[in-house]
């Protein structure tokens, strides 16, 4: 398997020459075109390197009271991702991987002092603010590993030890359908 990493000011120089989705179209929202523009650019990264997949991973940030105040803020960015890969014709493959707020509430929730516990409520009582009191998830999941702060080695480590069936959060449970719809269309049926 081979995986590739495309970073967002790549996929905004690529979406600049293009332009193939402008604002007002393809039901996309305001303020998220930029996300549909790069979800389009990325699922033709993957086909011209010939992957299969695609994700495009974006936090749905904000303080508390932003989300608070549009609370369909995760959803606008996951439909503006999915209509820039049906721009791009990979609708079927790309898949939009938006936590709420940040994905460190993904890793506190199999982390915390009570694993897998009530995990929806950090999808609305934790703020995308890292600065935050109380409230950041990384300060959040810091505070849960027992460290001042944490690096990709230490989220890979989480990574691997999550019980991804035991990982009940609204923000997270699409993505295993969405994950086995692609897995099903490159190679037929998928076995649970």
């Amino acid at each position: 398997m081979v995986v590739s990493f495309a970073y967002r000011e790549f996929l905004s120089e690529k979406a600049k020459q293009r332009k193939l989705i402008r604002p007002g179209k393809n039901g996309v929202e305001k303020g998220f075109v930029v996300h549909a523009q790069r979800a389009a650019e990325l699922a033709f990264y993957a086909i011209d390197q010939g992957y299969q997949i695609a994700a495009y991973f974006h936090d749905t940030d904000g303080t508390r009271q932003e989300l608070q105040d549009d609370p369909q803020r995760r959803r606008y960015l996951v439909n503006a991702i999915n209509a820039g890969f049906s721009a791009a014709e990979f609708s079927d493959c790309g898949l939009s991987v938006v936590p709420k707020p940040t994905s460190e509430a993904w890793f506190l929730c199999a982390v915390k002092t009570d694993p897998y516990q009530h995990c929806e409520a950090l999808e609305t009582q934790l703020s995308g603010n890292i600065r935050s009191p109380g409230r950041s998830p990384k300060i959040r999941l810091a505070e849960a590993l027992g460290i001042p702060e944490y690096g990709r080695e230490e989220l890979c480590k989480i990574a691997c030890s999550i019980e991804i069936e035991m990982l009940d959060m609204p923000g997270f449970n699409e993505l295993p359908t969405d994950i086995k719809k692609a897995i099903s269309v490159i190679c037929g049926t998928v076995s649970e």
